[in-house]
């Protein structure tokens, strides 16, 4: 992770390790290192999600594992699943 640059996201990031938004580039390198050793608070960060207004997830690679752990904790959220890049790109259109 030290050879990473970071840049400032465009988007909220909701770290696994706390279920808390983080802050800066170095916050989200310093999660991601923690993310690897540490348990994780999944539900709590997709609750934290729905409760600042998320409404959809979209889970990008194969397979749904994600997308149904969602629907466990909401089965009301929107989700979606693409599996590949013909799928992202035809997703982001």
């Amino acid at each position: 992770m030290d050879r990473l640059v970071f840049q400032e996201t465009r988007l909220p990031v909701v770290a696994n390790v706390t279920a808390e938004p983080l802050g800066s580039p170095e916050e989200v390198q310093e999660e991601l290192v923690k993310q690897l050793v540490s348990p994780v608070e999944w539900i709590d960060s997709v609750r934290y999600m729905l409760n600042h207004g998320v409404t959809t997830f979209v889970e990008i690679g194969p397979g749904d594992v994600l997308t149904q752990l969602i629907k466990r904790i909401d089965p009301e959220v929107a989700r979606i699943n693409v599996g590949d890049v013909a799928g992202v790109e035809a997703w982001g259109t």
